[in-house]
C-alpha cells in the first residue's frame, strides 16, 4: 500500500474546485488521491468520469477492497465515506466504521 496519500472532501458545490485541482496534479504524482463529494444517495455516480476527463491522472470510482495504486484518483460512491485500511485497500461505509455491501 502506498504511504503517500492526498485526501480531499467537499460538498456538492465543490465540483468545479475539484476539476481545477485534478487539472493541476502532475502526471508523475507518486501519491494516491482520495476524493469524497458529499451528495445524496440518489445522485448519479459520475464524478470519477468528470475528473478523469479534466486531469492528468486516471480517476475511478473506488471499489470495496480495491488495491491502492499511486498516481490514481479514487472517488467515493455517492452518499458513502471512503476508508483506507492498511493491507486491505479501500472500503466504503455510510457511517464511520460501518462497512457496506458492494454497490451494483
Amino acid at each position: 500500500m502506498p504511504k503517500d496519500i492526498i485526501v480531499v472532501g467537499t460538498s456538492a458545490g465543490g465540483i468545479e474546485a475539484l476539476r481545477v485541482l485534478v487539472a493541476a496534479l502532475p502526471e508523475d504524482l507518486s501519491a494516491s488521491v482520495f476524493v469524497v463529494l458529499h451528495t445524496s444517495p440518489e445522485s448519479p455516480d459520475m464524478l470519477a468520469g468528470i475528473l478523469d476527463r479534466f486531469g492528468n491522472l486516471p480517476a475511478t470510482s473506488a471499489k470495496d477492497g480495491e488495491r491502492i495504486r499511486p498516481g490514481t484518483i479514487y472517488v467515493a460512491p455517492p452518499d458513502r465515506h471512503l476508508l483506507i485500511r492498511v493491507g486491505r485497500g479501500a472500503h466504503h461505509s455510510r457511517a464511520e466504521g460501518e462497512p457496506l455491501p458492494p454497490r451494483h
